[in-house]
């Protein structure tokens, strides 16, 4: 558990703090002292907290002020009294439970001696001076705010609060306690990087080739980025096949091509469409199975190296971007998917018959995409669902996939009804048989990851701030363990 070995840290220090300055001094020395030692020891340390409160519809800007946060999960109150009393046990569950955190720390200051006792089974001591609530599991509950506009309200009111906070000067590029760029910078060094290397593939006169090497080259510019730009471990990409990335991968295959032949056969029954022919019977230079097969190979080539761009990269670094504050990467998460959603919605825009409507419905594909790989941290059902969803809508059923137009698909069909119903020359992305059909491709796969015994919570990967998992990967490492 990430908090016990923070409250192990914290305990050891404190005894170390008052074996050499002993008792008698000011809360604020202790404070001082403590904050310098834990920042020296790598951890993400803040003083003096304010934290809001929204009560009904009243708000206040600061209902108050958290001693210490010891990265983002470990509240520390300093106390000057010879005993701790039941008040301020009682003001310690406060903190807790309006800040949402799961542990705390409260440590008295007059006594002539301090001794600790590590965390064991969830509880922590300090010579019967610390309290803590015991920790939940380290991924917190995936569940969508009942009240969405209050965690937008809060989030801006921390922002607020965090900008006019008086701070040291920063390099605005590089964060030096990170030692690496800022994610801004992060994701916008990936994106161009991204874009120019689709153009060096396009040169190649084979399709399938051309496709194969943008895979290729989006997988070398990931590892390096996530690597040695970002400074992750590649635990955490979300790409460590084994058998049940396999088995959530084929799930995902599953899940979407059924849903696309099930709009199919919904718009084949309304007069929708109409079968023209097969592929078979039309006669061409090329032998129908060849063209399948290389429009295979070019639709598992998108799926793959998109998703690696927009969910693998993208989420993360857009999740660090947004945490401040008092602002868990949990909450931060939403706001993620949204906006790599908007980026990979964006970047449909240029494609043929594309229109709003379009647009926004790609989003929202964006999100039912990125929801599996926060629940699991395995990008295996977003490779699987996107490469499905592309390759039996256009290869197999005829359809325009994002508005490109499949001239070999092993079915032939002449689109018809409403635009506003089939998409129109879009394909069913823009219509409202896409949505219905998105909605029940990630309703499926909740359903799959619930049956399966994937719990719904967040991965860690979005629920531990980067220091948080580097600090989890050294314990792994000197456990001769490696991170789940």
């Amino acid at each position: 558990m990430i908090e016990n070995e923070l409250s192990k840290i914290i305990i050891g220090t404190c005894i170390e703090i008052h074996r050499e300055l002993g008792p008698g001094l000011l809360e604020s020395v202790y404070e001082e002292v403590l904050f310098s030692e834990l920042s020296e020891k790598g951890l993400h340390v803040q003083r003096q907290v304010s934290v809001p409160l929204l009560y009904k519809e009243i708000h206040f800007e600061t209902a108050y002020r958290l001693d210490l946060l010891v990265n983002n999960r470990v509240i520390m109150e300093i106390k000057a009294a010879e005993s701790l009393a039941p008040v301020h046990y009682s003001q310690l569950l406060t903190y807790l439970k309006l800040s949402n955190k799961k542990t705390g720390l409260a440590h008295k200051l007059q006594c002539e001696a301090l001794k600790g006792r590590y965390p064991s089974s969830g509880k922590q001591t300090i010579n019967s001076a610390s309290f803590a609530i015991p920790p939940r599991s380290l991924r917190s509950p995936l569940r969508v705010s009942p009240r969405p506009l209050r965690l937008i309200h809060t989030f801006f009111i921390t922002f607020l609060q965090n900008i006019h906070q008086p701070l040291p000067m920063q390099n605005p590029f590089f964060n030096s306690e990170e030692n690496r760029l800022r994610s801004l910078f992060r994701v916008l060094l990936f994106i161009f990087l991204f874009v120019f290397m689709m153009v060096i593939p396009s040169l190649i006169p084979y399709t399938a080739l051309d496709y194969i090497g943008r895979s290729v080259l989006t997988l070398g510019l990931f590892y390096i980025m996530f690597r040695y730009v970002d400074g992750r471990s590649w635990t955490f990409s979300g790409l460590i096949i084994d058998r049940t990335w396999l088995k959530e991968c084929v799930a995902g295959i599953v899940i979407a091509g059924g849903v696309m032949g099930l709009i199919f056969f919904t718009e084949w029954q309304t007069d929708g469409l109409e079968i023209t022919g097969f592929s078979w019977d039309r006669s061409g230079e090329t032998f129908w199975l060849i063209s399948l097969l290389v429009f295979f190979v070019q639709m598992a080539s998108v799926g793959f190296y998109e998703e690696v761009m927009a969910r693998g990269y993208l989420l993360p670094n857009i999740t660090e971007g947004f945490t401040l504050g008092s602002i868990t990467p949990q909450k931060v998460a939403i706001i993620a998917i949204v906006i790599s959603s908007a980026i990979f919605g964006l970047g449909h825009a240029g494609n043929p018959n594309a229109n709003i409507t379009a647009v926004v419905n790609i989003v929202l594909a964006g999100v039912m995409l990125a929801v599996p790989f926060i629940i699991t941290g395995r990008l295996a059902f977003s490779i699987g669902i996107h490469f499905s969803w592309n390759f039996f809508q256009g290869g197999i059923f005829g359809f325009r996939v994002s508005g490109t137009e499949v001239r070999n698909s092993l079915v032939q069909i002449q689109q018809g009804g409403p635009d506003w119903w089939t998409g129109g020359s879009f394909g069913p992305e823009a219509g409202l048989i896409g949505v219905l059909g998105i909605l029940l491709i990630l309703g499926l796969t909740l359903f799959y990851l619930k049956q399966t015994g994937v719990k719904m919570t967040y991965a860690e990967l979005f629920s531990n701030t980067f220091t948080e998992q580097k600090r989890m990967k050294e314990i792994a490492e000197d456990s001769n363990l490696e991170p789940k």
